[in-house]
């Protein structure tokens, strides 16, 4: 069931909302100014005939109230008086309003007198009067009414024609009604009501200089005149209770009690009351500081610390004990005897031990020079043996490999003597020295000695393995034969060839008896030498053959003796070398050992007598430094890690505890309910810090989340302000040196000024106000301090207690005598009115309320201990005795020892809080004031029943025009669509519409414009209004002088009245203005834009009826003006100017000097440079002159004084710029206006007191181009070439350059293009320039350009450099954007009459503001440098074929671009580069 009531539900919505779009949807779409139209449901303004709705209040949850346009009713109104306005919701042409007069008349005042003007000029029913004084308590979600009624707001009035006198053709009188809220003229409204009231009453006031007030009857009885002080005498006395007290809150608390010093204590105490427990001082919150004795004691902090050089010289400095912890090496030593005061300290010591260092180098150097020598005559005494052993292992290893060889065929193998044989020798030789091992397996390598390379034995070999069976059957040749034939084998010579037939027959013969050869043949290539011997020592078994193995064998040995006399030398050298290192390296370690031991020993002798001249008082706290090392460099500067302990002693202190109160949010709202509520508070501690016995704590206090304290010190006065946990670690915020000037000190939270008054030794009073700033993190001095002994004619008193008064910078001073005055810091003089306290009375303290209400006087008695004395601010002088308040009898407060003024819950609900220690409780006393003027009754000359109170409820109706002055101008910055005589204009009134007497209102009036006029420049705008009063049936308001206003200029004004809003912030969420309709949240814009392209946002961003009204306001002259204290210039528009002195015609300029630290202003004559010209803005109080060249301000240091030198810095320096005379000003500095811009001596120009119209202090302002300023939208130059990313190339011949061609798909395009300086730095002006050159192979973008659209061209930026091409003193260069400003130049780009008229990518290339000259290039100049020359000059070189020009604009693709700009497109670059 559910869901079909659902679905049924959701379907009738459907329905009505189609059937709604429907009936709207001829309706335009609402554009960007506000849209308050109600329905006609809703809306009363419909049955009253001839009401227009012009502005509304629109209350959108979440934000503040909205003043928007009614624009479908504007734009009714707008068609009602001039139909060809052609008024729109998106577009107006305000020519034809401005041929329609309308004579405004503004109406504003309670509902019931307006509901009767109504009636009477527009008819209205009474029906529709009962609705319109009904309340409006019944509020929609967008902050309209919900039943008939008539919302807040401004309305405009066309009367019937038969209810007024008829007026002539295209002239209305019209009404310009302001209709109110339930409570606008309530003095107590809240200030969303008030602040809604100063602003429509701003709207009326500029809409219309002639005003009536329709004021009731009821409202009008209840106004206070407050103006008329002088009018008004006191006709008696009658006293009243002004304040009562009653009990409050109770706490108690252990850490509320005062503690004692210990008796033993020898160190000076500043107080004796210095461990008294303390209230902490607040407007709004309580406390209470503990106290607690800390004595002598030692702390010990370990550390951990990299240092420079710098940092360790300071942090041995600060210790004067150093211990060296039993880890800190020799190297560590030298570290930290590299320091001046430690090697002062040290020096002898530090000698001795260099000396002995010294020492025991040398005597290693000594033993290494005489162990080298030991070595050399051991290698030699042993190189004999060394030699026959070597030769012995070499024939081991050969009788190894060839086991047939005789040692006693092997020369040098035999010893001479048994003393020579040592068979241990080699074991020894490879256990003393490793090494030796592998040198000998190199040196007698095996596998090569295997093999005898000999090459008779070779060939002998071969031959004898061939002919072997034949060799053995040799027996039967003769002696002779056989030698032949052994000769033959040997030698190979052929002594006999029948010697070979006939073994061979004998070969045969015997392989014919055996039936095979005796011996097989063998392979030389394969057989080895070890296998040939073998087959040597079988053949020797034969007799016959025993010649012939002997001649072989004595070839083998003479090779093997030979080998041996060639590789012994080798190894004996081998072995040698390597007993000679390993001897000196062990010569040398050992000699190095003994160093260091004598070193190490002498290391520990040295370091324990240094540390008796570090450590002098082992009894005081030192630095221990465990260890200390080399780090690592920082900024080419080595830097120390040290580790290590610090030790510090504390001097006996008192350590301070904060606590603090806070209300439980139960006690709160029951506070608020009921102010005679009891609270619990409960105390939370927030830090503790210290102070010494030397100091004294003179004031406390909490402000805000900060904490403010006041310490006298042995140096002086201290002032802290800092957050609560970090009380007493930070630095303070002020301090006052040791000097016999007295210092008295108030402090008032809610207006963030702390007062102090300085008594000078001599006696003289100087009194001075400083400022808090808003987070209450610094104070800054608000003036210099005003001498006010000049006050005393009998001599300066003795003051004894100061606080802040009710009035604004008042200061109430308490003297010795009793007297009580209040001083101004405005008038600078004493009020009149004084107190003086009776003789005798015991003053303890003076206290102001919190609520600036009154006095609060704390009182000893001698009976109870204490009472309350209250004086109020409004009838201060008037009750000597003020109001007495005894403390309840119930509480015993003779043992309080300090009060403190604060509130409970609110700052209306004055308090005062004892302190009790002896009882561990602090005690509240609530004291409720009654808010009157005086004890008595006044009554005016004139009127002997008017009473005048200070509680007013509906002044408002007058004071609603002080408030508009004070938060907007007084004077208007145009003048807005009046007739052309200005002689019509009537002066500007104000008239009251009620019973009440005329003057009443005239004296009050005139009070609130001459207490506005000493606050802040009115130009006597107001002296011309006029004030009448009178009742409405009186009054004529046919007769009524009106001015008259174009209905265009009117309409514009209100416009212009109506800040735009461009965005808001709801729960941390930025809603920019493309989101923004109407001046409201639309999800339907926001779903429109969601997803958009950069074109659509742009276009969807419009300021609608404003874009109508630029044309139509451009010819305006503007003024400068301001809702703050300051006066600025009449006709000066922010801009670029050349500033001349009229005394010459010198221009304001900037020169550098070395011998300067800042660069100065001087005057010179104009070279047109850009130092000359200077950027004129708008400034809080005044205007800021900024150099276009540099960026730097023209400026002075602080202090300033006649005769001081205009400096060039970079922090700007506000001027104020008042016309002397058409054209010619005065130049004055913003914060001291009796210091003028003076032309100076010399070239220097300096600031002077005021010479009376002198030439020298009178200025000219020349105003230049402003291509600088930002780009505004519908101002951007279109030009022939789109915006986007280009090569700038050459389209002809180039010559050593190639031509222009398509870009290949793939690859570096091949051409000449203009870049900046590759890959330079800009200069120290941020200068480079730009050159032709061929694209290198990358990267590109140095020859890559942004063409950017300004205002009259287009603007060249390069892309590497970020940089513009600049036309500066007639060259083109590069300057950047580093210095954050910049004059722009900007390039028109024409068609080449010369070039190829069927390119359409080929310009010329000229400044926007002198197209008689191009830029180009000149061939053979130096680097293809950019020129620019005029049209006939490049005419000339063109024919001579010299120049490259015209330009031609190639687009660039994006693979040419880096990282940073593949992911953008040319258009986003341009809208971020712009917009």
């Amino acid at each position: 069931i559910s869901r079909t009531l659902l679905l049924v539900l959701c379907i009738m919505d459907t329905f009505i909302c189609l059937a709604e779009s429907a009936s709207s949807s001829n309706q335009p779409a609402n554009l960007a100014l506000g849209e308050a139209d109600e329905s006609p449901d809703t809306d009363l303004m419909r049955r009253i005939n001839g009401m227009y709705r012009l502005v509304d209040l629109y209350k959108e949850h979440g934000t503040v109230d909205k003043i928007l346009f009614a624009k479908e009713s504007i734009v009714a109104l707008m068609k009602k008086l001039a139909p060809s306005s052609n008024a729109s919701l998106v577009e107006i042409n305000f020519a034809p309003l401005d041929h329609v007069t309308i004579l405004p008349l503004g109406i504003y005042g309670d509902k019931g007198a307006i509901t009767q003007f109504l009636r009477m000029v527009a008819g209205i029913d009474d029906e529709t009067a009962a609705k319109l004084l009904a309340p409006t308590d019944s509020i929609s979600a967008s902050g309209q009414p919900k039943r008939l009624a008539l919302s807040c707001g401004l309305y405009f009035l066309l009367p019937q024609s038969n209810s007024l006198t008829p007026e002539p053709l295209h002239t209305h009188r019209s009404f310009i009604i302001y209709w109110p809220e339930d409570t606008t003229w309530d003095d107590n409204a809240i200030g969303t009501v008030r602040r809604n009231r100063t602003t429509f009453m701003r709207y009326l006031t500029k809409l219309t200089p002639q005003i009536r007030s329709l004021i009731s009857k009821s409202y009008a009885d209840l106004i206070v005149w407050k103006g008329a002080d002088k009018e008004v005498v006191v006709s008696g006395t009658t006293e009243q209770k002004g304040a009562e007290n009653y009990p409050g809150f109770e706490f108690r608390h252990s850490a509320i009690t005062t503690p004692t010093l210990p008796p033993d204590l020898t160190v000076p105490v500043k107080s004796s009351d210095i461990l008294r427990c303390r209230l902490v001082f607040g407007e709004t919150k309580q406390g209470f500081l503990s106290t607690r004795f800390i004595p002598y004691q030692k702390d010990s902090n370990i550390i951990n610390m990299n240092l420079n050089k710098l940092g360790l010289s300071g942090l041995l400095a600060r210790h004067q004990n150093i211990h060296l912890g039993k880890d800190v090496t020799e190297e560590g030593l030298s570290i930290l005897m590299n320091d001046s005061r430690l090697q002062q300290r040290a020096d002898r010591l530090m000698n001795q031990w260099r000396s002995d260092v010294k020492t025991w180098s040398d005597n290693r150097d000594q033993e290494i020079k005489e162990g080298l020598a030991q070595v050399q005559t051991s290698i030699a005494e042993g190189r004999q043996e060394l030699t026959f052993q070597v030769r012995i292992r070499i024939a081991s290893v050969f009788m190894s490999i060839f086991p047939s060889l005789e040692p006693d065929r092997l020369r040098g193998t035999q010893p001479h003597s048994t003393d020579e044989v040592n068979p241990d020798f080699w074991n020894d030789l490879f256990a003393k020295h490793p090494s030796a091992l592998k040198a000998e397996t190199d040196v007698v390598d095996q596998k090569r000695l295997s093999h005898i390379s000999c090459h008779k034995y070779n060939a002998v070999k071969k031959r004898v393995l061939e002919k072997k069976n034949e060799l053995l059957n040799c027996e039967g040749l003769s002696e002779e034969e056989r030698n032949d034939l052994f000769l033959e084998i040997i030698h190979d010579e052929r002594r006999n060839r029948g010697i070979w037939t006939k073994l061979s027959k004998a070969s045969n013969t015997s392989r014919t008896l055996i039936g095979h050869d005796r011996y097989p043949p063998a392979e030389p290539s394969t057989t080895t030498d070890c296998e040939f011997m073998a087959i040597l020592d079988d053949m020797a078994r034969y007799p016959h053959m025993r010649p012939l193995v002997e001649e072989i064998y004595d070839l083998i040995y003479n090779w093997v003796n030979r080998k041996i006399e060639e590789l012994s030398p080798k190894l004996v050298d081998k072995v040698e070398s390597i007993q000679r290192r390993e001897m000196e390296n062990q010569n040398k370690e050992q000699a190095k050992f003994e160093e260091k031991k004598k070193k190490a020993e002498g290391f520990e002798v040295f370091r324990n007598a240094l540390q008796k001249i570090l450590l002098p008082n082992p009894d005081r706290p030192c630095l221990t430094v465990n260890s200390i090392r080399r780090g690592y460099h920082s900024f080419g500067q080595p830097t120390y890690d040290l580790i290590g302990v610090v030790e510090s002693e504390k001097e006996p202190c008192i350590e301070y505890t904060l606590f603090m109160l806070e209300l439980t949010e139960s006690d709160k709202t029951h506070i608020q309910e009921d102010p005679r509520f009891l609270p619990r508070p409960e105390a939370y501690g927030v830090a503790s810090f210290r102070l010494s016995l030397q100091d004294s704590i003179r004031h406390i206090q909490a402000i805000g989340n900060q904490i403010l304290l006041i310490v006298d010190k042995p140096s002086g006065v201290s002032i802290w302000l800092s957050e609560r946990s970090r009380i007493g670690y930070d630095a303070p915020v002020k301090q006052f040196p040791l000097s016999q000037r007295q210092h008295l000190f108030a402090i008032h939270e809610h207006r963030r000024q702390l007062a102090i008054a300085y008594i000078e030794p001599t006696g003289q009073i100087l009194l001075q106000i400083q400022a808090f700033d808003e987070k209450f993190t610094s104070i800054q001095a608000r003036g210099s301090p005003q001498n006010v002994t000049s006050w005393y004619q009998d001599g300066p008193p003795d003051i004894q207690h100061i606080c802040f008064a009710g009035g604004p910078e008042e200061l109430c001073i308490v003297e010795g005598t009793g007297r009580v005055r209040i001083y101004s810091f405005v008038s600078q003089d004493f009020s009149a009115a004084t107190l003086q306290f009776r003789s005798g009375l015991d003053v303890q303290s003076v206290h102001s309320a919190p609520d600036d209400s009154a006095m609060i006087v704390v009182e000893r008695v001698p009976a109870t201990g204490y009472q309350l004395r209250v004086y109020h601010w409004n009838s201060f002088g008037q009750l000597p005795e003020g109001c007495i308040l005894p403390l309840p009898d119930s509480i015993d407060f003779r043992s309080t020892t300090e009060f403190c003024p604060s509130s409970i819950g609110e700052r209306s609900n004055a308090a005062i809080i004892a302190i009790m220690p002896s009882q561990h409780t602090m005690r509240c006393i609530n004291i409720q004031n009654k808010k009157i003027s005086a004890a008595n009754s006044f009554k005016s000359k004139d009127d002997k029943g008017t009473k005048v109170l200070d509680n007013t409820m509906h002044n408002s109706f007058i004071d609603c025009h002080a408030d508009v002055w004070a938060h907007y101008p007084v004077g208007s910055a145009t003048k807005w669509g009046q007739t052309s005589s200005e002689s019509h204009q009537p002066p500007p009134s104000l008239t009251f519409v009620c019973q009440q007497d005329s003057r009443l209102f005239s004296t009050y009036f005139k009070r609130m414009i001459k207490d506005l006029a000493s606050e802040k420049p009115t130009e006597h705008v107001l002296d011309a209004v006029r004030i009448w009063a009178g009742s409405i049936e009186v009054l004529d308001w046919d007769s009524l002088e009106v001015g008259e206003s174009k209905a265009g200029g009117w309409f514009v004004k209100l416009l212009y009245l109506t800040p735009i809003q461009i965005a808001f912030a709801p729960h941390n969420d930025l809603v920019p203005l493309i989101i923004l309709a109407n001046g409201t949240i639309d999800p339907r814009q926001e779903q429109r834009i969601v997803g958009a392209a950069v074109d659509q946002m742009i276009d969807s961003i419009g300021l609608g009826w404003y874009d109508s009204i630029k044309s139509y306001m451009s010819m305006k002259p503007v003024k400068a003006v301001s809702s703050k204290n300051i006066k600025s210039c009449t006709s000066l528009e922010p801009g670029t100017y050349i500033i001349k002195c009229v005394v010459s015609s010198c221009t304001l300029n900037i020169y550098r000097s070395e011998e300067r630290r800042n660069p100065g202003i001087c005057h010179y004559r104009t070279f047109k440079s850009r130092s000359e010209r200077w950027l004129i803005e708008q400034g809080e109080e005044g205007y800021r002159f900024k150099n276009i060249s540099t960026g730097l301000y023209i400026s002075l240091i602080p202090y300033i004084k006649s005769g001081d030198e205009v400096l060039a810095l970079q922090h700007p320096f506000e001027w104020i710029v008042e016309e002397n005379e058409e054209g010619i000003y005065h130049v004055k500095v913003a914060s001291n206006p009796q210091l003028f811009l003076d032309f100076g001596c010399g070239d220097q120009v300096l600031v002077c007191d005021d010479c009376h119209g002198e030439p020298n202090q009178q200025w000219t302002f020349e105003r230049i181009n402003d291509d600088h300023l930002p780009l505004r939208n519908k101002q951007i130059y279109i030009g022939p070439v789109p915006p986007g990313l280009y090569w700038l190339g050459q389209p002809g011949e180039a010559h050593e350059y190639a031509h222009w061609r398509n870009i290949p798909p793939d690859g570096v395009p091949s051409i000449a293009a203009l870049g900046a300086t590759a890959r330079l730095p800009l200069g120290d002006e941020n200068q480079a320039y730009a050159h032709l050159a061929p694209v290198a192979d990358g990267p590109w973008l140095h020859q890559i350009w942004a063409l950017e659209p300004g205002r009259h061209g287009y603007r060249l930026r390069n892309v590497a450099l970020n940089a513009y091409l600049n036309y500066v003193d007639s060259e083109p260069v590069l300057e950047s954007t580093v210095s954050g400003f910049l004059s722009v130049t900007e390039w028109s780009l024409a068609k080449d009459k010369e070039g190829d008229p069927k390119d359409r990518r080929d310009y010329l290339v000229r400044p926007s503001a002198d197209r008689n000259v191009a830029i180009g290039v000149k061939k053979g100049d130096l680097f293809n440098q950019l020129r620019v020359k005029t049209l006939d000059k490049w005419s000339e070189e063109r024919k001579e074929g010299h120049i490259y020009l015209p330009w031609r604009f190639e687009p660039v693709q994006e693979k040419f671009l880096d990282t940073s700009f593949s992911t953008a497109s040319a258009g986003d670059l341009l809208l971020q580069s712009y917009v």
